[in-house]
Formats: structure tokens, C-alpha cells, sequence
């Protein structure tokens, strides 16, 4: 039907080309249409030994999904590690100031002294949170970035190829059990055959090389 070159325009690969994943992408994505040729395949076996398809739901899901905003992903996983650095910067932070405040001077009320101790553990944890953009911000976004990867790779396998042959699968197989054939005409089973094979992915063993 079509070839891989279609996933590599077709997939909104703007986060595996900011992390330079954009091989680790098409390998998952051929990966994902050789498993779909591999059912097509099954189905014009079964249809050539027994003229007929099995009736089994399909592989993967039916309904489109949209893909995560890159730009929202990145700003997001930043935004929620700095938080919480933040919080077990000021947490611990908070704790030492107080039981030392505490020590040094235990004439002071002990609302103050908490007071005093907040001031001083906010500040400086909110200077340590904004390394949790670096640790462990920077290595949270490869992982959901590589992780949504993967999905958008799978997705648009599923859009271009795997979606529109299940659709001629289900036309197919009710025309089996529902149109008789007369002398001399091509069996249904050809007939499905030869619209089912159209939906195979195109150079999909070589897209490693891409």
C-alpha cells in the first residue's frame, strides 16, 4: 500500500529529531509494520488453504491517538522536577534550620523560630530547586521523549497501514459469508486476497537502514 518513507514525514517526529532519536523511531516503526505485514501474511494463507478469514478482534487499537505536545512534555517534566527539589530541598532544609535555631536559642517562641527557619529554607530551596531542571529534569524528558516515541511510531504504523487493512478486513470477510460465487467468476476468497495484500508495508524490512 504504502511505503516507510510515509511514517518518516507522517509522524510528528519534531521530539525524535530534537533528541536525535529520529533511527531509534523508524527502527520501532518498522518493527511495528513487519508485526502488521505478519498478520496480514497469516490472513492470505488462511484465505488461500481455507477461503476463509478468522474471526478474532484486532491487534491494536482502533480509536486514533493524538500525539503529547512536545513542547509541553519538555516544559512539564522541567517544571514538575524543579517542584520537587524543591519541596525535599525545603523539607530537609526547614528541619536542620529549625533544630538548630532551636538549640542555639531556646528562648525564642517556637512560632518564630519556624518562621525564621521557613524564610531561610525557602530561599535557599528554591535556589537548589532549579537544579532539579538538570537532575533529574534532563533525564526524565529522554525518558518520556523516547517513551513517546515509541507510541507516535506505533500510532502512525497503525494509521497509515494497519487501520485501513482492518476496515477492508471486516468488508472482506462479511462478503465471504455473504456472496455466493457463480461458474466461471474469481472465488472471494481471490477477491480478498488481492485487496488485503495492498495493505502490506513496503520496504519495511530495510527501514533499519534508515
Amino acid at each position: 500500500m504504502g511505503s516507510m518513507g510515509h511514517i518518516a514525514v507522517g509522524g510528528g517526529v519534531l521530539l525524535a529529531s530534537f533528541f536525535g532519536a529520529g533511527k531509534r523511531y523508524m527502527r520501532i516503526a518498522a518493527e511495528a509494520a513487519q508485526q502488521a505485514n505478519a498478520e496480514i501474511r497469516h490472513d492470505l494463507e488462511t484465505l488461500r488453504v481455507a477461503g476463509r478469514l478468522e474471526d478474532r478482534p484486532p491487534s491494536r487499537p482502533m480509536q486514533p491517538r493524538r500525539p503529547v505536545n512536545s513542547f509541553l512534555m519538555i516544559g512539564g517534566t522541567y517544571a514538575a522536577s524543579a517542584l520537587v527539589c524543591f519541596l525535599i530541598w525545603f523539607a530537609i532544609l526547614f528541619v536542620a534550620f529549625n533544630t538548630l535555631q532551636s538549640s542555639v536559642d531556646s528562648s525564642q517562641p517556637a512560632g518564630a523560630t519556624a518562621l525564621g527557619s521557613g524564610m531561610f529554607a525557602f530561599v535557599i530551596a528554591f535556589v537548589l530547586g532549579l537544579f532539579g531542571i538538570v537532575v533529574p529534569g534532563i533525564p526524565l524528558v529522554f525518558f518520556f521523549a523516547f517513551r513517546e516515541n515509541t507510541k507516535r511510531a506505533r500510532e502512525e504504523v497503525a494509521s497509515e497501514f494497519y487501520r485501513p487493512y482492518w476496515e477492508a478486513r471486516t468488508r472482506q470477510m462479511h462478503a465471504l459469508t455473504t456472496v455466493h460465487p457463480t461458474e466461471g467468476s474469481v472465488p472471494p476468497a481471490a477477491i480478498a486476497a488481492a485487496e488485503l495484500e495492498q495493505f502490506l508495508a513496503t520496504d519495511a524490512d530495510t527501514a533499519d537502514a534508515l
